[in-house]
């Protein structure tokens, strides 16, 4: 039996649900799809046998916040990595390929996730993973696909090998990030696509390999951090001043687009990487007008709508495919096929030295 080893990544913004999601306190510290936070039900959904427990990875300024839920759910992780600044998720896999092979345990399968994804199956997550398990413990660079219904345009795309599936697991033709709604269409139409879940398997060994291959500097610009960091019982802190000269990438654009390892396992399960506004809306549960509400909601003449309330009661009348989010600091209010603009309003923010952000 393969032993799995977690390592749920936790450095995500979520700039695109602002203004529930800020820098100080982003989405997977934030119960949006239920009573949990998302990074609850993550770690919920590795807590069964089989799973070691995980490896947390984020950001040096949530580590609070990290401690404080697994302390509430009385989960034990591994150990942490507590980045301070973030530089994407190749240098955060990285840093933990190299904690674990300082450790001699190079062949151990990893299975890299993010803290802030939705997938309610667990079953079909369990089984797809194991599938994944397999594939990699034999030494391939392991994605999973999931099946598109819709040409959405803000997840990534994976283009498969057609006909040349091997125990589940489909050879990578390319990666596309974020194509047009034309371009998203063209590809559903000519079948063996999937949606880049951003879930990867891989050993130890395997990614050190391909990453001395592919992105050597990133590799040894961790490497460097990770040596002249802190390590305190099962927290390490890599060093600042290193780290901060790390090339910033995906795993998929420095590796998993490069290697002639990778593959890609399709995911038959329900998946949203609670991306915007509009992904809450599709996952969440609707009214016979298509509203879905949290919060103090009165609603009168109104569908299709998204409304989300935090300290008071939000009235919508007459209106169609809204979103409407209402927190003690900022109001959005946005019409539903206009949520990913969300992200240029916090640049602007952001550039303006706003508090909100």
């Amino acid at each position: 039996m393969i032993i799995i080893q977690p390592v749920v990544l936790s450095g995500g913004a979520g700039t695109r649900l602002w203004p529930a999601s800020r820098a100080a306190q982003p989405k997977q510290f934030l119960p949006l799809t239920g009573d949990m936070s998302l990074m609850e039900a993550t770690l919920q959904r590795i807590s069964v046998q089989g799973y070691r427990p995980a490896l947390m990875v984020g950001s040096r300024a949530h580590r609070d916040s990290m401690a404080q839920i697994v302390a509430a759910m009385d989960y034990n992780p591994g150990g942490y990595i507590h980045e301070p600044i973030g530089r994407n998720t190749a240098a955060a896999i990285a840093l933990a390929a190299i904690y674990f092979e300082q450790q001699d345990t190079g062949e151990t399968v990893l299975l890299v996730m993010p803290a802030d994804h939705h997938i309610p199956d667990e079953a079909a997550f369990h089984a797809v993973v194991a599938t994944g398990a397999t594939a990699a413990d034999e030494g391939l660079m392991v994605t999973f696909g999931i099946r598109p219904d819709r040409p959405e345009t803000g997840y990534g795309y994976i283009v498969a090998e057609k006909g040349q599936e091997i125990g589940g697991a489909l050879p990578v033709a390319q990666f596309l990030e974020k194509p047009s709604k034309e371009k998203a269409l063209s590809l559903i139409e000519a079948g063996s696509c999937y949606w880049n879940s951003g879930i990867f398997m891989f050993r130890v060994d395997i990614l050190l390999g391909e990453m001395s291959r592919h992105c050597p500097d990133i590799l040894e610009t961790c490497r460097r951090a990770f040596e002249a960091g802190v390590m305190e019982a099962d927290v390490l802190s890599p060093d600042e001043a290193m780290f901060q000269d790390c090339s910033s990438l995906p795993l998929d654009i420095a590796v998993m687009e490069r290697t002639d390892k990778a593959v890609v396992i399709p995911a038959d399960m329900e998946w949203n990487d609670v991306g915007s506004w509009q992904a809450l809306w599709s996952i969440a549960d609707h009214d016979g007008e298509g509203n879905a509400v949290r919060g103090d909601v009165m609603l009168e003449d109104t569908s299709g709508s998204y409304v989300h309330a935090d300290h008071r009661l939000v009235v919508l009348v007459g209106l169609d495919d809204m979103v409407v989010v209402e927190t003690e600091e900022a109001v959005l209010v946005t019409q539903r096929d206009r949520v990913q603009d969300v992200k240029a309003i916090v640049e602007r923010l952001k550039a303006s030295h706003r508090d909100e952000v």
